[in-house]
């Protein structure tokens, strides 16, 4: 497999692309058909499978067109999920084949319902939309801090050197959110130098690994001791609960300006 290639659209988004292993093109996301369309003639390939994560219109709004240019194209979503076209319906805990690539479904609720992440074993990649984000997570529209504890919980036991593909390039102001709650982190300033870096560099700063995030993630370190030390002194009530450290995070998160 190669390295996922990332489709910069709209602004923010990054729609992935990666070869499958007859030669066709993978994508996740696709919220814009001209964009993935002008990447797919200048590969000069066939575009092979589609890969949802959850519904929202920058995540699935190329998808008709794309549909209408490639007929043939295999697209995989949540069982559930109201796409308006056919499509092959997944669930939690499915393991299925794109070629000879073993793909497993993780349902990640919270940012929607029914959002899920494509975990393919070999090599370890995450496709992981809106779920995750490097040091940070998506905004709980549908789902509440059970289903966010839930959703971390999945992720963070994945091995730590998967790399992890999200839908948006978010790192610099996530890690700025970080810095004002968890500013003791030791790993969060020689990572937020080697981030900028790469973006003043017009690079992107993904993907990032399980491992990097297990460090400077706040939403996969519910249990630090030191975090949510940090959490309590903020917080009205002294919960030390999982739900209601990640609660309080994304709560602060939906506020934060840098």
């Amino acid at each position: 497999m190669n390295n996922p290639v990332p489709i910069p659209a709209f602004t923010d988004n990054y729609f992935w692309c990666l070869d499958d292993p007859q030669g066709r093109l993978i994508v996740v996301d696709p919220g814009d058909a001209a964009s993935v369309l002008d990447y797919v003639q200048s590969q000069q390939k066939q575009l092979g499978t589609i890969l949802i994560t959850h519904e929202h219109d920058d995540h699935c709004g190329g998808l008709a067109e794309l549909v209408h240019r490639h007929p043939h194209v295999r697209i995989l979503a949540h069982a559930h999920t109201p796409l308006g076209i056919p499509y092959q319906p997944v669930e939690h805990g499915m393991e299925l084949n794109i070629g000879d690539l073993l793909v497993r479904i993780i349902a990640t609720p919270g940012h929607t319902q029914r959002h899920i992440c494509y975990f393919f074993s070999e090599p370890e990649i995450l496709f992981c939309g809106d779920a995750l984000f490097s040091a940070g997570c998506g905004r709980l529209f549908e789902g509440n801090a059970r289903d966010l504890l839930l959703s971390m919980q999945r992720l963070r036991a994945l091995p730590e050197a998967t790399r992890i593909y999200c839908a948006h390039e978010y790192t610099l102001t996530n890690l700025a959110f970080v810095q004002s709650i968890w500013p003791n982190n030791p790993f969060l300033h020689d990572f937020t130098q080697f981030m900028t870096k790469r973006l003043h560099e017009e690079q992107c700063t993904l993907p990032s690994t399980i491992c990097d995030e297990k460090r400077i993630n706040p939403f996969f370190n519910w249990d630090n001791p030191d975090l949510i030390r940090q959490v309590q002194a903020r917080s009205s009530h002294k919960s030390r609960h999982a739900e209601d450290v990640l609660y309080e995070i994304r709560q602060w998160r939906n506020t934060f300006k840098p």
